[in-house]
């Protein structure tokens, strides 16, 4: 299922403007400083994978699928 909530919030979550429109650029109504905590290396893995998903807008099942099918074609080529 497609995430049809607001995009400024994704933008927001992940630190970075998903959409490339000057709507969602993060310096315009900032907040002000937010605490941040040292994430784990797991946590930083995470964001990555969630800002690519989101990023092309696809759900985790898809990603995973795309996933496996570059795994398995970066591994024959290799070859």
């Amino acid at each position: 299922m497609r995430y049809t909530g607001p995009k400024k919030k994704l933008c927001r979550r992940e630190g970075v403007n998903l959409f490339g429109t000057e709507k969602y650029d993060l310096e315009k109504g900032k907040r002000g400083p937010l605490r941040s905590r040292k994430s784990s290396e797991f946590g930083v893995q995470l964001r990555k994978k969630q800002l690519a998903k989101r990023m092309f807008g696809v759900s985790e099942k898809q990603f995973s699928a795309y996933f496996k099918k570059a795994q398995k074609s970066k591994s024959e080529g290799t070859t």
